[in-house]
């Protein structure tokens, strides 16, 4: 496990990598908060039209992953994935340049740790949590926003859609492929109101081509935006 000076370093080298004019540029409203006027990043997924974004998160953690059988024909099943969701839409307003180049950084910062752990569960102390990212059983993508501005949303999600992360993508810690970019729909039973999330702009996180010399868990590091959103 990391101890507390490498965390420290991380989330020094993290405000530096981001922060341009001011140190408080992470510091996340405390209470309410306006909707998001960003324009969400073009892609071949199916575009919001009817929808209207209320959150911007920076996801950062890992994707879980299973072997079977350590054999060159076996392949990596998914087995969810684990994020905390981090309020990034003070960043991104104050510079819309950095929609494109957020996750990426964060993983590259993730980089510079001799021995990572295996989720990044702290960002820099002034950045608004919103929630957390997992999955439920059995296997059912769910977005918790605990911290959210208005009650507290839960979204059980299923996949709709999705498009290849662009070749210009941050590559993972392991030099492994970006994640897919993704359109995720309400499954059932949520509540608050979100009704669809698109994880964009993906930073690493791709399973290993096979299961060759592995056997049981794999987690691979991975950063994202989600872009959630409610009916108009």
């Amino acid at each position: 496990m990391v101890g507390q000076s490498v965390l420290s370093t991380f989330f020094v080298l993290f405000l530096v990598s981001n922060v341009s004019a001011s140190p408080f540029l992470w510091r996340g409203p405390k209470g309410g908060c306006k909707p998001p006027t960003l324009t969400l990043p073009a892609s071949a997924l199916p575009a919001p039209d009817d929808s209207v974004l209320k959150y911007i998160a920076l996801g950062v953690g890992h994707q879980n992953y299973t072997c079977a059988n350590a054999t060159a024909q076996a392949v990596p099943a998914s087995a969810g994935a684990v994020a905390k969701l981090y309020d990034a839409d003070p960043l991104l307003q104050n510079d819309q340049s950095r929609v494109a180049t957020l996750p990426g950084n964060a993983l590259k910062i993730y980089r510079t740790l001799a021995n990572p752990p295996a989720a990044l569960s702290l960002i820099p102390g002034g950045y608004k949590v919103l929630g957390d990212h997992y999955f439920s059983p059995p296997l059912i993508p769910t977005f918790d926003l605990w911290n959210g501005c208005s009650g507290t949303p839960k979204l059980y999600a299923k996949k709709a859609n999705g498009t290849r992360a662009p070749d210009t993508s941050v590559k993972g810690t392991r030099s492994e492929g970006a994640v897919d970019w993704l359109l995720l729909v309400d499954a059932g039973n949520s509540v608050g109101g979100i009704n669809r999330v698109y994880r964009v702009e993906t930073a690493g996180g791709m399973a290993p081509t096979t299961c060759e010399g592995v056997t049981g868990p794999i987690t691979v590091p991975y950063a994202a935006e989600y872009w959630f959103y409610v009916p108009k």
